[in-house]
């Protein structure tokens, strides 16, 4: 009897390795090869470090296309001279993508983080073979915002887009939510990674009445472990004996990872004894919030490898996540495998995570007062180390890397295993 064929996938992933989108569709790829999947990763840039990654910025032909495509797609912004911050992408253009399916056979095209000019919204219409689209934020349903920040225009197909700075209903975020409208069900699988976002997909324009199936973002338990907290205080050069609250983010300075509420707590927290320890890009923007604070404050930077990030969180008492949205909340899973618990925000993606008085703190949203009494709640010695050790076990049993890749392969299996 001959051993059946691996499932063959190709992963196309339109973000930064080093963003929070990347890494998870990167452990997951690594976490199938591990189950005997035939993975293959295409992703926008940074090292292919297997023959089963393909780096697009290795070849100087496709670094053209995708700075053509992000020229492309954002050229109709032009036309919105009162365009407010945020990302925003139209998925008019599209890099060449048939040469990067063509020879592999795929069984399953898997869709990830698709912005800024990777794929275009015909292009996902276009495909024959059977998708499944992991939305790791808001774009997929939307007219191009990433996150709506409060907006829900999108419950009926956008238009008078605020990040657009529009007040008409015909604007460029109705044009491409009609677009997607197109959009097959029986050919797209969708994956929320959180609850939160499976609603907000559901009551939205463009996925209204779609099955969509919540599966998380992951953590590999066997690298991000407990570790001695002084040991690692000594490796950063930390206080040993100070209380030490960790906060961190690809980019400090955005909007919804709440750099502003976190800055209030600070103040709140003035005459207490509690040290910070702050990594990401934009650490002048938090910098500027708290002003005389920053003699307690240690910014790391931005951290571009595994076992730093580890260090970050194993040296301190709590990890705080004021996020005001987000799909997920990857570096609260990285926090708590560490057996640190978590303070954040009741709302959005953590709160799927985060068990209130078991493993961590949910505050009240906007509410910095709350994040205060949170933090000195998690941070008291009786009670720190057992909510440290529930919030490893809830990463161990819930998100490790094999137990969510398992999940998606089931989902790959009940895909073939039914009739055409």
């Amino acid at each position: 009897m001959t051993e059946a064929a691996p499932i063959r996938v190709t992963h196309l992933v339109g973000s930064p390795q080093d963003t929070g989108a990347g890494r998870g569709a990167y452990r997951l790829h690594c976490s199938l090869e591990e189950l005997g999947v035939a993975s293959h990763f295409v992703m926008r840039g940074g090292q292919a470090p297997t023959k089963s990654v393909t780096s697009l910025h290795g070849q100087p032909w496709r670094r053209v296309a995708l700075a053509l495509g992000g020229l492309i797609d954002s050229l109709p912004l032009r036309f919105y001279s009162k365009r407010r911050p945020g990302f925003f992408s139209t998925a008019i253009a599209g890099i060449p993508i048939g040469s990067l399916l063509t020879g592999r056979d795929a069984d399953i095209v898997h869709l990830h983080w698709m912005g800024d000019g990777f794929l275009s919204v015909g292009q996902v219409a276009a495909m024959r073979r059977p998708l499944v689209w992991t939305m790791r934020d808001m774009w997929p349903f939307t007219g191009g915002c990433h996150y709506t920040v409060g907006c829900e225009r999108y419950f009926d197909g956008c238009g008078q887009c605020p990040i657009l700075g529009s007040e008409h209903t015909a604007d460029l975020s109705r044009f491409n939510a009609w677009r997607k409208m197109g959009f097959r069900k029986e050919r797209i699988r969708l994956v929320a990674i959180s609850s939160w976002l499976a609603e907000c997909a559901a009551r939205s324009a463009v996925f209204r009445d779609w099955p969509i199936t919540v599966i998380p973002n992951s953590v590999d338990t066997r690298l991000y472990r407990p570790i001695d907290k002084y040991i690692a205080r000594r490796v950063l050069g930390l206080q040993e004996d100070a209380v030490i609250v960790a906060f961190g983010a690809v980019s400090v300075g955005d909007v919804r990872k709440g750099a502003a509420y976190l800055a209030d707590a600070m103040r709140k927290l003035q005459g207490t004894k509690v040290q910070y320890l702050v990594f990401g890009k934009g650490g002048s923007h938090l910098r500027a919030l708290v002003g005389d604070l920053e003699g307690r404050i240690h910014f790391l930077g931005s951290l571009q490898d595994d076992i730093s990030l580890m260090l970050a969180y194993a040296a301190a008492d709590t990890f705080v996540a004021p996020s005001t949205q987000e799909a997920f909340g990857k570096t609260i899973i990285e926090a708590m495998a560490c057996g640190r618990p978590v303070v954040a925000f009741d709302a959005t993606g953590p709160k799927d995570i985060i068990a209130h008085g078991s493993d961590g703190y949910l505050a009240k949203l906007f509410d910095a007062e709350d994040l205060v009494q949170g933090i000195l709640w998690v941070v008291d010695p009786v009670r720190n180390t057992s909510l440290g050790n529930a919030a490893r076990d809830k990463a161990c049993l819930h998100y490790d890397d094999v137990i969510i890749a398992k999940r998606y392969l089931t989902l790959y299996e009940d895909i073939l295993n039914k009739p055409a």
